[in-house]
């Protein structure tokens, strides 16, 4: 697996693997500031934080279901397949 800068192979950690300072959003922020963070970072999910504890992710398919986008939409490809967002 690839993840940034880190490879990890068969049994990694995943603390070798994580992201150590990930770019995230509150749930008061506008969605339009989500979208342009994972378009500035080239990210298909922000995790949404609150008083410092994780309370959900959000990914791009949340904020623009793909069969909206234009045929030309330059987003970064999704990871793997994407299922519903929920709350941690």
């Amino acid at each position: 697996m690839v993840t940034g800068e880190t490879v990890v192979r068969g049994n990694g950690r995943v603390a070798d693997a994580c992201t150590k300072d990930p770019v995230s959003v509150s749930p008061e922020d506008d969605v339009d500031h989500a979208a342009a963070l994972m378009r500035q970072h080239t990210l298909t999910h922000l995790a949404v934080m609150e008083d410092g504890m994780p309370v959900g992710i959000i990914c791009r398919d949340d904020l623009v279901p793909p069969h909206l986008l234009p045929r030309d939409a330059q987003l970064p490809a999704p990871a793997n397949d994407h299922e519903q967002s929920a709350p941690v």
